[in-house]
């Protein structure tokens, strides 16, 4: 049921613009200054509920 809902998480956190335009930059390293607070507490959430998270 987590999985289920981190997936669901993501789905709707998933960005509409700013999708890779290569395949190279799906390996480069993550920033998140370019997210929303939004866009963060839900990928803060479903990386919680799959246990990938610990908020310290």
């Amino acid at each position: 049921m987590k999985s289920f809902v981190a997936f669901l998480l993501i789905l709707t956190a998933a960005p509409s613009q700013g999708d890779a335009d290569t395949e190279a930059q799906l390996y480069e390293e993550f920033d998140a200054r370019i997210l929303t607070d939004d866009e963060k507490r839900f990928l803060q959430a479903a990386l919680a509920l799959s246990g990938d998270y610990r908020s310290h």
